[in-house]
C-alpha cells in the first residue's frame, strides 16, 4: 500500500489525480473502465475534484460498491452523494452518457435477493471485476458495507451481497462482496479525521486480520493507495 499524508484538500486533489491517471491507463489497456463508488462525506471532495479532468468519460462505467436500502431519491442514498458531487455535472456537460451510470435502485416491494441478482447481471454484462474502486475507511475499519466481525466479511459470494443488521445505521444494505473488493485492480481509499486514527493504524498493520479490519481487503489489490490527513 502506498500511503500519502497531508492536508485534506491536498489529499483530495492528489487522490483525484491518481484516479485520473489510472483511468487513462486502464482505458489504454482495455478500452473500457469500471469504477466502484461509495457514499459518505469523506469522498465528496475527491469526486468534485474529478470534474475538470479530460478523461474518456464515455467509456467509463460507474457501479456502487455499496448502497443503503433506501429509495434512490433519499438523501441517505450513496448514489445521491456521488450524483450531487460530480455525476450530475458530468451528465449536464454531456461528458458521460446516463446509461454508463449504474445505481442500485432499491424497490421496496421486490425481494432483495432478486434485486441483487439483477444488479449482478448488469455488472457482469459490463465486466467481471472492478478496475478502480474509490473507497473510504470507517472509524471501525469497515469498508463499503463490510463490517468488522460481522457475517458480511465472511461471505464467499463473488459479486454483491445483502447486508443485514449492520452496526452502523441504516441496518439494511447491499455491498460488494469481500471477493469483489479483494479482486479490484486498483483501490484509492481516503481516511480522514482523527477519529479514524486507530482504524488507519489497523489498516497499515500487516498482522491485522481482514475480519477485524475489513479495509485491509484493499491490500490484496494490484495497487492500493491510501490518502489521509492523519499525521504521525
Amino acid at each position: 500500500m502506498k500511503v500519502h499524508r497531508g492536508k485534506r484538500e491536498e489529499m483530495e486533489k492528489a487522490a483525484a489525480n491518481t484516479v485520473a491517471r489510472l483511468i487513462k491507463y486502464v482505458h489504454a489497456e482495455k478500452g473500457v473502465v469500471v469504477c466502484g463508488l461509495v457514499g459518505g462525506s469523506s469522498v465528496e471532495g475527491l469526486y468534485a475534484q474529478l470534474i475538470p479532468y479530460d478523461l474518456p468519460w464515455k467509456d467509463i462505467h460507474f457501479f456502487w460498491a455499496d448502497e443503503r436500502l433506501v429509495p434512490i431519491e433519499s438523501e441517505e442514498s450513496n448514489y445521491q452523494v456521488a450524483y450531487n458531487a460530480f455525476v450530475r455535472k458530468l451528465i449536464e456537460e454531456g461528458k458521460i452518457p446516463e446509461h454508463n451510470i449504474h445505481p442500485f435502485n432499491y424497490e421496496i416491494t421486490r425481494p432483495i435477493a432478486d434485486q441483487i441478482a439483477t444488479y449482478t447481471e448488469k455488472f457482469k454484462h459490463v465486466a467481471h471485476s472492478i478496475d478502480i474502486a474509490i473507497l473510504s475507511g470507517g472509524e471501525d475499519g469497515h469498508v463499503a458495507s463490510l463490517f468488522p466481525n460481522h457475517p458480511s466479511i465472511h461471505s464467499t459470494e463473488p459479486y454483491f451481497i445483502q447486508v443485514e443488521n449492520a452496526p452502523k445505521p441504516p441496518a439494511d444494505r447491499i455491498s460488494a462482496s469481500p471477493h469483489l473488493l479483494a479482486s479490484t485492480n486498483y483501490t484509492i481509499t481516503v481516511i480522514f479525521g482523527d477519529d479514524k486514527r486507530t482504524a488507519l493504524d489497523n489498516v497499515l498493520n500487516p498482522y491485522m486480520s481482514v475480519e477485524k479490519c475489513p479495509v485491509r481487503l484493499v491490500s490484496q489489490s494490484d495497487e492500493a493507495y491510501i490518502y489521509t490527513n492523519i499525521t504521525h
